[in-house]
């Protein structure tokens, strides 16, 4: 695979192994603590950004270590979260504790993002006048 130089840069000639796991249809490759996101460029790709960035100070997610677009090509390369995923075979023999942790993360979730949109909310909001006058 052809990667952006920056990218090679980072990664720093380690071998990145195909992870399947995923259902988005983007390849994604592990290298050591890092992830690499390869999908063609569009809003899915977009979005996926936007939102890892937004969630970054709510939840634990993945930090972007380099986002770059190049020849129809989105290319999001990330740290590798430390645990394991939800369908780990510990957590599927024990459903009991696998839908109590779920259920707290969605918890965690549903908490940052209410609190986020109350901050906006009570945030004092900037406005202009009909002759470009700034007041709050």
């Amino acid at each position: 695979m052809n990667l952006p130089t920056k990218i090679q840069d980072i990664i720093n000639g380690k071998s990145g192994v195909c992870n399947n796991i995923g259902k988005s249809g983007a390849g994604v490759y592990l290298y050591g603590d890092m992830v690499l996101k390869v999908q063609k460029m569009g809003p899915e790709a977009e979005n996926e950004v936007t939102m890892l960035r937004w969630l970054k100070d709510k939840i634990p997610v993945p930090e972007i270590l380099e986002h770059i677009c190049e020849n129809e090509y989105s290319y999001v390369l990330m740290n590798k979260c430390t645990g394991n995923m939800a369908c780990d075979a510990y957590f599927m023999m024990r459903p009991k504790l696998q839908v109590e942790l779920l259920a707290e993360a969605l918890h965690s979730l549903w908490e940052g993002i209410q609190r986020r949109l109350s901050e906006s909310f009570y945030a004092p909001k900037t406005s202009y006048d009909g002759r470009g006058k700034r007041y709050t």
